[in-house]
């Protein structure tokens, strides 16, 4: 079969696939010539019924290679999802991965914890790679100004490795660094449980975003072009990952305001307990990147002005806005072997609304 499947791929397609792991997309067939294989496929292995969408069911060699196995005897078997999950009892979930990137410079596990320890401050004044503060700044609340200048902030916002995604530069350009920072993050969340790109692929795992700030729309006013729908859409931030890494269980992103990461780890949390995945990587992120947000929540009194936020203290004037992108991949902790490293349990979730408070 896998002859087969590469001798169709060359003659439709003029590829020559070396990583059986990697898209095909990824590799050179386009739309096209995707459809030419797929007719050519169905001419050689007649006793299948192979669908239209088939490199988009299953993008890869071997991925393809499974599905004609596991078809032979069932024509009009559907696209193979790994694993056969059962609805189980007991929802306890079990914390096998975690990542993030944190102010501070909070890029490791290892460094955001040693960085607790210390106590560190991470405050700072606001970069000038965010915007000019000074064109906005007015010491005493006044309209249309902010009457603070520091926040929170990661290190290298702009940065990303588009091309480890298959992401083009054009498109990379048009997209929310939200995404492209949720991107790496929740792979190295994966990546932390062992989970790799050719391990992740065809995978039940589902992928649940937290994302509820869009600076970007103001940052690209003046843009156009075929990306920047999909690189500002919120539902694309946890789409594009499962897209590119080939997870097949629920995809979305949660905007709920602040508790747009707890909410989705709670829908993370049902999708596990139903068997509708076998892993879900939960993911939520914030950046501040132009004074918008900081203009209209001086305007509301929202913000400290010292900049410094005082949690339950009587001396409290405000909170302090900052960034940060985190995700951890969970697992039912009944399909968890004891020798899996497990970070922490989660026992169970809920959502409600507090209605007119």
């Amino acid at each position: 079969l896998e002859e087969v499947v590469l001798g169709c791929i060359q003659e439709a397609a003029g590829v020559a696939v070396s990583d059986y792991d990697e898209p095909l997309m990824d590799a050179g067939m386009d739309s096209l010539s995707a459809v030419e294989f797929r007719n050519l496929l169905q001419t050689k292995v007649e006793e299948v019924k192979i669908p239209g969408t088939l490199i988009f069911d299953y993008p890869t060699v071997t991925a393809i290679v499974e599905f004609l196995g596991k078809s032979l005897g069932d024509p009009v078997a559907g696209p193979v999802v790994q694993g056969s999950a059962q609805r189980s009892e007991d929802t306890t979930l079990a914390v096998v991965g975690m990542a993030c990137r944190f102010p501070g410079s909070s890029t490791t596990l290892a460094k955001f914890w040693a960085m607790l320890l210390a106590e560190t401050d991470c405050t700072a004044e606001i970069p000038h790679d965010r915007f000019a503060i000074d064109a906005f700044y007015a010491p005493a609340p006044t309209k249309g100004m902010m009457y603070v200048r520091h926040g929170a902030f990661i290190d290298g916002v702009d940065l990303f490795d588009a091309a480890f995604f298959g992401i083009s530069t054009a498109e990379a350009a048009m997209m929310d660094p939200q995404q492209r920072h949720l991107m790496e993050v929740a792979y190295w969340a994966m990546l932390d449980a062992g989970v790799d790109k050719k391990a992740a692929m065809g995978s039940a795992t589902g992928v649940f975003f937290g994302i509820c700030s869009n600076d970007f729309a103001v940052l690209s006013t003046d843009m156009e072009g075929a990306f920047l729908g999909t690189g500002m859409a919120y539902s694309i931030a946890a789409n594009r990952v499962s897209f590119v890494l080939g997870l097949k269980g629920p995809s979305m992103s949660c905007d709920t305001a602040c508790s747009s990461s707890l909410v989705a780890t709670y829908v993370a949390h049902r999708s596990l307990a139903n068997a509708d995945c076998e892993r879900a990587v939960v993911g939520g992120v914030n950046m501040c990147l132009t004074a918008r947000n900081f203009v209209n929540f001086c305007a509301a009194r929202m913000l400290s002005p010292d900049g410094k936020c005082k949690t339950f203290d009587e001396a409290a004037n405000g909170y302090v806005r900052g960034e940060g992108c985190g995700a951890v991949l969970l697992r039912r902790a009944a399909d968890v072997k004891e020798a899996d490293g497990v970070y922490a349990h989660l026992l169970g979730s809920a959502v409600n609304q507090d209605g007119r408070t």
